[in-house]
C-alpha cells in the first residue's frame, strides 16, 4: 500500500502535469495567434498595393480597399498582443529598476502582472460583449460596397483573451517561481527560457 508521502507526491506531480499541459497550451495558441495576425498584416499590406497601383494606372482608388484595411487593422494589433506580453516587448520604463534589489523588481513585476491581467480581463469582457452583438445583428460596414464586421471584433476579442491568458500564466510564473525559488513548479517557466522568469 502506498505511503501519505506517496500519494502526496502522486498528487503534487498529476497537478503539475496538469499546469505544464496549460502552459504549453496558452504558449502555443499565442504563437499561432501571432502567426494570424502576421497574414492579416501582410493581407493588409497587399490590399494597399493594389489601391495605390489602381491609383496610379487608373487614376482612382478602389473604394472597398481602405475599408476592409480598418477592419483587418484590429485582428493585427490584438491578435499579436498576446505574443508581444510573452516576448516582454511592451514599452517598458527601467531608469529606476536597474537599481533597485531583484526582490524588490519582482515586487514590481508582480503587481504590473496583476493590472495588466485585471486590464485584459476588463478588455477581454467588453470585447465579447460587442462581438457577440455585432454576430448576432450580423453588423455590416457602412460603404459602397457593405461586407460583415462582426470577424474582425471576434478577432479582437480573441486577441485580448489570449492576451490575458498569457498575463495570467507570467503571473502564476512570478508567484511560483521568481519568489519561491526554483522548485517543481519550475516546469512552468517558458519552454524558451532556462531561467527563472516570465
Amino acid at each position: 500500500m502506498p505511503s501519505t508521502g506517496q500519494k502526496t507526491d502522486s498528487t503534487i506531480n498529476s497537478s503539475l502535469s496538469f499546469f505544464r499541459r496549460i502552459d504549453t497550451a496558452i504558449i502555443v495558441l499565442q504563437r499561432w495567434s501571432m502567426v494570424v495576425s502576421a497574414s492579416l498584416l501582410a493581407i493588409m499590406a497587399f490590399l494597399g498595393a493594389v489601391d495605390v497601383l489602381s491609383f496610379s494606372l487608373f487614376g482612382f482608388p478602389i473604394p472597398i480597399m481602405t475599408d476592409l484595411i480598418s477592419a483587418l487593422l484590429p485582428g493585427v494589433v490584438f491578435l499579436a498582443m498576446a505574443h508581444a506580453q510573452y516576448k516582454k516587448e511592451h514599452i517598458q520604463v527601467d531608469l529606476l529598476t536597474k537599481f533597485l534589489p531583484s526582490r524588490l523588481v519582482t515586487l514590481t513585476i508582480l503587481l504590473a502582472l496583476v493590472f495588466s491581467c485585471l486590464l485584459f480581463a476588463g478588455l477581454t469582457f467588453g470585447a465579447w460583449q460587442l462581438a457577440i452583438k455585432s454576430y448576432l445583428i450580423d453588423e455590416r460596414a457602412v460603404a459602397v460596397y457593405d461586407f460583415q464586421i462582426w470577424p474582425s471584433k471576434i478577432c479582437f476579442a480573441i486577441g485580448a483573451s489570449l492576451a490575458l491568458l498569457e498575463s495570467c500564466r507570467q503571473l502564476v510564473h512570478v508567484l511560483f517561481v521568481d519568489f519561491q525559488g526554483s522548485s517543481k513548479v519550475s516546469i512552468l517557466i517558458s519552454h524558451d527560457d532556462k531561467r527563472p522568469s516570465l
